[in-house]
């Protein structure tokens, strides 16, 4: 199952349940019961506005969020697809999510430095400490658990 797709249809079965739960109409009209509203919503996302800001360096404004779509799809290469078949076999698989992590974090704050915004940066630096925050603490459980199934 391709992640994109799952990634469309999780918001539109998240809009159902809470328009079940508070009694509103939710996605229902586009297509057979709404079957086809998290089309509608990509569609919708790709006609908006593209807007790039004043003073921005624009290739490496751009090329920020596609390091990062790129990261996200990296992470899935490495998983077990069948009988010794693997899109990239990585020996220690722990480290490289971990690195991985760093490199997102280092793409968020690419993408707010060169905006050339201070706000935008600020809220960058904020985002990136808060999954480093996290990632310290993943690692250190990952830690754990090898340190606990070597003893």
């Amino acid at each position: 199952i391709n992640l994109t797709l799952i990634a469309g249809i999780l918001p539109l079965i998240e809009r159902k349940v809470l328009s079940l739960m508070q009694r509103r109409v939710g996605p229902y009209f586009l297509g057979y019961r709404g079957r086809l509203q998290f089309i509608a919503d990509a569609v919708k996302i790709l006609i908006k506005d593209f807007f790039i800001p004043y003073k921005v360096n624009f290739v490496l404004f751009i090329f920020s969020p596609v390091c990062m779509l790129t990261l996200c799809y990296l992470f899935w290469l490495n998983i077990f697809w069948g009988k010794n078949l693997f899109f990239l076999e990585v020996e220690y698989n722990i480290i490289f999510l971990l690195f991985l992590g760093i490199f997102t974090n280092i793409c968020i704050l690419m993408t707010g430095y060169f905006s050339n915004n201070k706000y935008a940066f600020l809220g960058s630096l904020r985002t990136a400490i808060t999954f480093f925050l996290l990632e310290l603490l993943s690692s250190l459980l990952f830690l754990n658990l090898i340190l606990i199934n070597l003893f």
